[in-house]
């Protein structure tokens, strides 16, 4: 037999209120709360070279890069 405690939902209003004052950034999904993976300096510069060179190889292709549309 389990004794997995069941999830509590709350609302968005209560999510936001707690991430205001929260170290940790979280997730909210239909009511449940993820805390999220952090970024470190490393990270963000992998992501950056690499919309850098995905930005240049379509510009060389004439192709439009939007990332965000």
């Amino acid at each position: 037999m389990s004794a997995v405690p069941a999830l509590k939902q709350i609302s968005i209003a209560e999510y936001l209120s707690r991430e205001e004052d929260s170290e940790v950034k979280h997730e909210y999904y239909r009511g449940e709360v993820f805390a999220m993976a952090g970024g470190t300096i490393a990270h963000n510069q992998v992501v950056s070279n690499t919309i850098g060179e995905l930005h240049n190889f379509l510009k060389a292709k004439n192709a439009r890069f939007s990332p965000m549309t």
